[in-house]
C-alpha cells in the first residue's frame, strides 16, 4: 500500500461537511488518499458521500447488516460499521478526542488502525475529562498514535493517561496565501479573530481596547468571530459607547478573513483558562496573524506561548491582566516601526517552524504507519 491508495476517514464532531473547523478542512483537502469524511457529533451522523449513516447505504443492505450486527448495536453504530467494512477503511483518524472516545470500539471490533487528534477543549474541560475518563484510557490504549498541537497539550495528555510513546506534537501550520499578505502599519485598525466563547475572553479585548482609545480616539478594533457570547459583546460595546471604535462582524467565510489582516496593524487576543478548564490548543487565528506579518498582542497561554516569542513577535501578558494587555497594545500604536519588525520577525519565526506542508506530512506518515501495523 502507499499513501495514495489508503482509505481513511475522518470523523468529526463539526456539524458541517461545507464548513467544518479551518484545521480540519486542511486535513480533508490536502492529506492523500481517497478521503472519506463522517461528521455530526462525536459519534457522527453523516456521511459527506451518502448521507445519514443510519440510512447507508440501501434498504436492503441495511436490513441485511442489521442482521449480522450485534444485538445490541443502535442504528448509528451499526451504520458506521457497515460504512467502515463496505468502505473497505485502512485508518480512522479521529478529530477531537471525545470523538476518538466514542469510535474507537468499532474501530478495535473491526481491527482498523486509529489515529486520534487532540484539538483544545478535549483535553482541557473538566467535564469532557470527568465523562470521558474510563473510554480515554481505553482509547489511549488502542490508538496508534494521539496527536497533540502544543508542548503543553502534550504534558495535558500523558497526565491523562496518554502513553508518552504515543504522543506526538504536531501544531498547525496557515495556509501559504497568509504569508503572502502586507499589513497596513499605517492604519488605525486592531484586529481580533476568535469565537466568542469564555476561553477568549473578548470582553477583556474590549477593556484592553476602551483604555487604548482615551488616549488614542481615532484607533478602531474589528471583532471577527462568533459564538455563544457574540450578543454579550455586542450589548457590552454598545453599553460602553464604543460603536464608532469597534466593530463586531460575526462569523464570515475563512477566504475573507485575508482583507481584514490586509486593513490592521496588530492582532489582538486575550485567551484565558475558562471557569470550566476550557482552553486553547494552539490557535489557528494567531498563526495565521502572525504569517501575514502582524505583531500579536496576547496572554501567556497553552500553546500560544510556543507561537508568539514576548518581546520579538510580538507582547504576551499574564491571563486577566487588562491593564497589561493595554499597555503592551500601546507600545505598539506609538511605535510602528517596532510593530514592523515584530511583524516581520514573527513571519519568519512561523515560516520556520509552523509550516503547514510539515504538519500534513508528519500527519501523513502517522496515518501510514497505522496502517502498516494493520496489514503486520
Amino acid at each position: 500500500m502507499n499513501t495514495g491508495s489508503m482509505n481513511l476517514c475522518i470523523i468529526s464532531e463539526s456539524k458541517s461537511a461545507e464548513k467544518p473547523e479551518s484545521f480540519i478542512k486542511v486535513h480533508k483537502d490536502f492529506l492523500e488518499g481517497n478521503v472519506h469524511f463522517l461528521y455530526g457529533g462525536t459519534l457522527p451522523k453523516y456521511s459527506e458521500k451518502y448521507g445519514p449513516l443510519e440510512k447507508y447505504p440501501t434498504f436492503w443492505k441495511r436490513i441485511t447488516a442489521r442482521l449480522g450486527a450485534k444485538r445490541l448495536d443502535t442504528p448509528l453504530i451499526a451504520g458506521l460499521k457497515h460504512y467502515l467494512k463496505t468502505e473497505k477503511i485502512d485508518v480512522v483518524l479521529a478529530e477531537y478526542g471525545t470523538t476518538g472516545a466514542q469510535v474507537f470500539p468499532v474501530c478495535q471490533e473491526l481491527g482498523i488502525p486509529l489515529v486520534v487528534h487532540f484539538h483544545g477543549y478535549d483535553i482541557s474541560k473538566k467535564e469532557v475529562l470527568a465523562y470521558h475518563n474510563t473510554l480515554y484510557s481505553k482509547m489511549f490504549a488502542y490508538a496508534s498514535a494521539i496527536i497533540a498541537v502544543s508542548n503543553d497539550m502534550k504534558e495535558d495528555l500523558v497526565a491523562a493517561g496518554a502513553s508518552l510513546e504515543k504522543v506526538v506534537v504536531n501544531p498547525y501550520g496557515p495556509q501559504e496565501k497568509f504569508f503572502h499578505l502586507h499589513p497596513d502599519f499605517a492604519s488605525n485598525s486592531i484586529l481580533a479573530v476568535g469565537r466568542m466563547i469564555d476561553k477568549k475572553a473578548p470582553y477583556y479585548t474590549i477593556l484592553a481596547f476602551q483604555k487604548l482609545i482615551h488616549e488614542f480616539p481615532d484607533l478602531k478594533m474589528v471583532m471577527v468571530g462568533s459564538g455563544y457570547l457574540e450578543n454579550a459583546m455586542r450589548n457590552l460595546v454598545f453599553g460602553m459607547g464604543l460603536e464608532k471604535n469597534i466593530s463586531i462582524k460575526g462569523w464570515i467565510q475563512h477566504s475573507e478573513l485575508e482583507d481584514y489582516f490586509k486593513r490592521a496593524f496588530c492582532f489582538v487576543q486575550h485567551s484565558v483558562v475558562a471557569e470550566d478548564g476550557d482552553s486553547e490548543g494552539t490557535p489557528v487565528g494567531i498563526l495565521e496573524a502572525a504569517a501575514a506579518g502582524l505583531p500579536v498582542v496576547s496572554t501567556k497561554h497553552k500553546g500560544i506561548k510556543d507561537v508568539v516569542i514576548d518581546s520579538k513577535t510580538g507582547f504576551l501578558v499574564e491571563e486577566h491582566d487588562v491593564e497589561g494587555m493595554y499597555q503592551q497594545l500601546k507600545k505598539i500604536v506609538v511605535d510602528r516601526k517596532l510593530a514592523t519588525q515584530m511583524g516581520s520577525s514573527g513571519r519568519n519565526f512561523i515560516k520556520t517552524n509552523f509550516d503547514l506542508n510539515k504538519h500534513i506530512s508528519i500527519l501523513q506518515t502517522l496515518l501510514y504507519q497505522a496502517c502498516l501495523t494493520k496489514n503486520i
